[in-house]
């Protein structure tokens, strides 16, 4: 029995399943997580999703400590090493756009490319053996 609070994380998205997956191990909450939508599904045969997140890597830390990033990296990642960002009202290459590159900084790559529901979906499987009460 838990003496501690019981926490709700009302969204099932990428931040709610994800601080639940941090909060798994502490003893001192019980935690629940709903949602009014379906429970997150990744098919690696289907089309990569145009739903994407840019995962530095400290988001990678942070997901590799909810016990998901190696369920992504296994899954589907790209890497990148080069970004430009502009907005729409200017040219890309514009001196209004801005442009990162990982030799710059003396690393490797900037971090990984991702789809939104492989993240969802690796961390409610981190969720699936924890304590946590997964409502969808």
């Amino acid at each position: 029995m838990n003496d501690g609070f019981t926490l709700t994380i009302v969204g099932g998205g990428m931040t709610g399943l994800a601080l639940a997956a941090l909060l798994a191990n502490d003893t001192r909450f019980a935690v629940r997580v709903i949602d009014k939508g379906p429970a997150p599904q990744f098919d690696p045969s289907s089309d990569v999703d145009l739903r994407v997140s840019a995962i530095a890597p400290a988001s990678a830390s942070l997901l590799d400590c909810a016990g998901a990033w190696q369920q992504i990296l296994d899954r589907r990642a790209c890497s990148y090493e080069r970004m430009q960002v502009w907005d729409a009202g200017v040219p890309p290459g514009s001196p209004a756009s801005v442009r990162f590159d990982a030799a710059e900084f003396a690393v490797p790559e900037l971090g990984h490319i991702v789809e939104n529901e492989l993240i969802r979906y690796a961390l409610f499987e981190a969720l699936a053996s924890s304590r946590v009460i997964l409502d969808f």
